[in-house]
């Protein structure tokens, strides 16, 4: 039986897992990203990671046919870089040569993350049966990927799809791609943080003191 390793680079966390080639999960592994870091460190960990859930598995690395990679990021699949990440501050990383290197002998692919979830909405998810989708996943940023005719829509260059850079206020808060007022600058989970800890300042008896135990930085979207 052949087995493969997906990995999701997150700008919080990287989530890997092991499945079989009916897709079913056989083994999970998460680190955290520690954005800010250099990208071969930040890709030995996404292979650690891979390794850790195919361990999990049970299933011996060599039984491992491919790798494949959810990237927050614009994913050049001519070239196999990584152009921009502005949530990692990636530029031009050849993270698909990073990646070979860590699993000799292995086909490695990779796409924009929330292409790689669109797609799976599209063949296993809400988006069963649909000609046409558009998927918006929310997290550190906002993505988003879009399906027409049953075929992924990559664009020119790669960058059809990021959503979260569609400005929808002129006047609002920067955003680390260098604009104002994305999407992603008002309604991703690290704005809804932010918001909700300037929101704590200007209330001083919020009950969401209370919750956080008198501490703002408690509030982070999990609890």
């Amino acid at each position: 039986m052949e087995y493969y390793i997906g990995i999701d680079l997150g700008g919080t966390n990287i989530a890997a897992a092991l499945v079989d080639g009916q897709g079913k999960i056989l083994g999970r592994a998460n680190l955290a990203t520690g954005a800010g870091r250099p990208a071969a460190e930040i890709a030995a960990d996404m292979a650690h990671a891979g390794r850790r859930a195919a361990e999990q598995a049970g299933v011996p690395i060599e039984q491992v046919s491919a790798v494949g990679m959810g990237v927050p990021g614009t994913a050049n699949q001519k070239d196999g870089v990584l152009e921009f990440a502005n949530n990692l501050g990636f530029l031009h990383e050849p993270i698909v040569e990073m990646m070979a290197g860590c699993f000799p002998g292995k086909q490695i692919w990779f796409d924009n993350d929330a292409n790689a979830a669109a797609w799976g909405e599209y063949l296993a998810g809400g988006g069963r049966g649909a000609d046409s989708m558009i998927a918006v996943t929310l997290g550190t940023g906002v993505g988003g990927g879009i399906i027409l005719g049953g075929k992924l829509w990559n664009g020119v260059n790669y960058g059809a799809g990021e959503l979260g850079h569609m400005v929808i206020d002129q006047n609002g808060p920067e955003c680390n791609c260098g604009r104002r007022g994305c999407f992603e600058a008002l309604a991703s989970a690290t704005a809804l943080i932010r918001q909700t800890r300037e929101a704590m300042d200007n209330a001083p008896k919020s009950l969401m003191w209370e919750l956080c135990g008198g501490d703002k930085r408690m509030a982070d979207g999990r609890t």
